[in-house]
């Protein structure tokens, strides 16, 4: 997520610097600088709370070019180790997301 998006979503929060910036590599292959987290108890629907680490960039962009087509980039890119402790599967043949019944929503 961006600093900026953050901000705008939840107004100002406290947000913890890496040790160490870590390099990342959005969809169009443009490299980002991870520098920032905060961590968030987010309130589902049903009263749930699940508890997440989200990391913070300064160099996300709202859109992407891949293969000549313009693409939005997310507000929030859920990394592997998130969808496997939720057990959340995508189906790329389909376009669908599987819930493999740990995830409540």
């Amino acid at each position: 997520m961006g600093f900026s998006k953050l901000e705008k979503l939840f107004g100002r929060v406290k947000v913890k610097p890496l040790p160490k910036p870590v390099k990342a590599t959005l969809i169009n292959g443009q490299q980002i600088l991870v520098e920032g987290f905060v961590d968030a108890e987010l309130t589902l629907k049903n009263g749930y709370i699940v508890s997440e680490r989200i990391y913070l960039s300064r160099d996300m962009v709202e859109e992407a070019e891949v293969e000549g087509r313009k693409i939005r980039i997310p507000d929030l890119i859920i990394g592997a180790p998130t969808m496997e402790t939720w057990g959340i599967e995508l189906d790329l043949k389909k376009g669908d997301i599987v819930v493999r019944g740990t995830c409540i929503f």
